[in-house]
């Protein structure tokens, strides 16, 4: 098959162009830039095998980053399995803000404190763009703090420690910092009926709904 009838139909399955690559990348191991140098494209027996469970996947609303198991974030790559939640385009927009807001102090050694840490996409970007800064991230969630871990490792960037905490709780009572960051739960119980099924059945709860109208977490 062309490669562009290909991508055109991963496309209507998949939802857009750039998760219709994604998938392709996958399946084959290769990248964009290697699978377009070819015209045609020949899928073996076990790639279509993979390809028809994560149509079968999409059709049962289980979201395809999870079947990915990676996002890019910025210049990382963030590993992603449920219940964690899925970092978000509009997270990394203004995380890449916020970098490039830093960057334009002399100071380079920050202490970063990132709440809600979930798979520790902000922590790490600081971290990895600020070399010289120590940054902590903290989650309440176990599984957020071995995923981001995880993250850590793969990413190979040494000057984040993640804490499992309620917030500041298991924080010492002493430690400082110059800079809170925090993607905290913000949605209310009313609006969680309402989103996607790919969303509301199958990332933590937890890290989406918050009290007091989506609130609570935010006035703590």
């Amino acid at each position: 098959m062309k490669v562009s009838d290909l991508i055109k139909n991963l496309e209507q399955i998949f939802g857009g162009t750039q998760q219709a690559w994604w998938v392709l990348e996958n399946i084959t191991g290769k990248l964009e830039t290697e699978i377009i140098t070819n015209k045609d494209l020949k899928l073996t027996k076990e790639q279509q095998d993979k390809l028809n469970l994560f149509i079968e996947k999409t059709k049962q609303h289980f979201p395809l980053q999870y079947l990915l198991e990676s996002v890019p974030f910025l210049d990382l790559e963030i590993l992603v399995k449920p219940p964690v939640l899925i970092p978000r385009p509009e997270t990394e927009e203004w995380v890449g803000d916020l970098i490039d807001s830093l960057k334009r102090y002399k100071k380079t050694d920050f202490k970063i404190l990132d709440l809600c840490s979930g798979s520790g996409c902000i922590a790490l970007s600081l971290a990895k763009n600020f070399p010289n800064s120590s940054v902590v991230g903290v989650d309440i969630s176990q599984d957020c703090i071995n995923l981001a871990t995880q993250n850590k490792i793969k990413n190979n960037i040494s000057n984040v420690e993640f804490i499992f905490s309620d917030l500041y709780k298991n924080l010492k009572q002493d430690f400082k910092f110059d800079l809170i960051v925090a993607n905290p739960p913000y949605i209310s119980e009313e609006d969680f009926k309402t989103l996607q099924p790919e969303v509301k059945n199958w990332e933590d709860k937890r890290a989406l709904v918050a009290n007091n109208n989506g609130l609570e977490i935010i006035e703590k």
